[in-house]
């Protein structure tokens, strides 16, 4: 079972192994947005860390409908925009590699500056990342920044232009100012996030508290109030059940309800889609999407991604047996149960895809069950614990965890859940 596992393993180490020696640490970007055409222009500043023993090139991952302008650094390089190439990242099918040559640097700390404008209107998630006149919402899934997710973490600023009847939100701290928005991230994440509507709204808790703020367009106050409530009370509990964290602020855009689109997260950050007019967002949904403040370390383009999504789903689970009781949980544990009578199984040899989305968020979320009645709460909640504490981002070294907090029965029982 352990080499089966090493096997599935392979590619997305390797990935690692490639990328080890580049760090992306920080962006400094001047964005430009004109809804009126779709399209932006940018000039992206980005300070690289990288060993210039092992490391003469770098890539970055950009919307193949962008021309470049210019791209310099401290010492001469050269680029090749390779639009003809597909993407490796499922999630960013738009993106095209942007492949910089570093001529004969020696420095380990590097600055590039990249400047490129273009429109984004042949998007595959067209209804996630957009650009229209009513809604503007742009992230990595519409590859709008140069960006490649095995360079790690980083922080960014800002400073938007855009027309002035727009109002602005997104990931990290907003503030207008002048005639333009600065949006910060001081924490290193993944991702900007940048919204932008005329008839963007912001609403904090009514006991003022500023732990929250909640964006949106077509919501009433009440409905914005419960969804505050209910995301305090998620937070808190993750915080007691979880690793601890220090105040945990966080952004909340319930989208307009746009045709074939999802709710996400991103640190410190959650889009939700709008219900029905009049419905409050479900506490289900909520609970899902911070859940993923701590459930995010996997790759998310193969199989470990149920170490993100059935963690976090099943930790929903947890929190509405905490608020609404035993009888609602186990509603939703014969629901996952007959959703996942056909699903396959978490771990499939000589494969290394995503799992399908009623194996992550079914089946998935039903191993976990079982095994906290096996263990029991409270050798379960150490074990997740201890997942988080542990930073562990494969199975191979999940089971290992399993076998030394229980024993080696139950990571052999638990590694058979997985294959069923």
């Amino acid at each position: 079972m352990k080499n089966i596992i090493l096997s599935l393993l392979f590619l997305s180490v390797f990935s690692i192994q490639i990328h080890a020696s580049v760090r992306t640490n920080s962006y400094n970007i001047l964005l430009e947005i004109f809804p009126e055409n779709q399209s932006i222009n940018v000039q992206a500043n980005i300070k690289i860390s990288i060993d210039p023993e092992n490391i003469d090139s770098l890539v970055f991952y950009l919307h193949k409908e962008f021309s470049i302008k210019e791209i310099k650094s401290d010492d001469n390089i050269s680029y090749d925009f390779k639009t003809e190439e597909s993407s490796p990242y499922f999630w960013m099918p738009d993106a095209r590699p942007l492949w910089i040559k570093l001529e004969n640097n020696k420095e380990k700390d590097i600055n590039v500056q990249i400047v490129y404008q273009g429109s984004i209107k042949d998007l595959k998630w067209k209804t996630t990342n957009m650009i229209t006149e009513s809604w503007i919402e742009l992230g990595n899934y519409s590859a709008w920044f140069p960006y490649n997710p095995d360079y790690g973490e980083f922080i960014s600023s800002v400073n938007l232009e855009i027309d002035s009847s727009y109002l602005v939100t997104g990931m990290g701290q907003i503030q207008k100012s002048g005639n333009a928005w600065k949006i910060e991230q001081l924490k290193p994440a993944s991702d900007i996030v940048i919204i932008a509507s005329k008839d963007l709204k912001t609403f904090y808790n009514e006991d003022h508290s500023k732990s929250i703020r909640l964006d949106y367009v077509i919501f009433n106050e009440q409905n914005a109030n419960e969804t505050i409530q209910d995301a305090k009370f998620i937070v808190e509990l993750y915080k007691n059940w979880f690793k601890p964290s220090p105040e945990v602020q966080f952004t909340i855009v319930v989208v307009p309800p746009f045709p074939n689109r999802g709710s996400y997260h991103r640190k410190n950050f959650v889009a939700l889609l709008q219900p029905e007019p009049g419905v409050n967002i479900s506490f289900h949904l909520i609970a899902h999407e911070i859940a993923h403040e701590w459930w995010n370390s996997a790759p998310t383009d193969n199989f470990e991604d149920w170490l993100n999504e059935s963690f976090a789903e099943y930790s929903s689970l947890m929190a509405i047996r905490d608020q609404f009781g035993i009888d609602r949980f186990e509603e939703w544990i014969q629901y996952k149960e007959f959703s996942s009578r056909e699903s396959p199984p978490i771990l499939q040899p000589n494969t290394n895809t995503r799992g399908q989305t009623s194996t992550l968020y079914d089946k998935g979320p039903l191993i976990l069950y079982n095994l906290e009645k096996r263990i029991g709460r409270i050798k379960f909640l150490e074990f997740l614990r201890e997942l988080l504490n542990q930073n562990i981002k494969s199975t191979d070294d999940l089971l290992n965890l399993l076998e030394g907090i229980t024993s080696k029965e139950i990571r052999a029982y638990f590694e058979n859940e997985l294959l069923k």
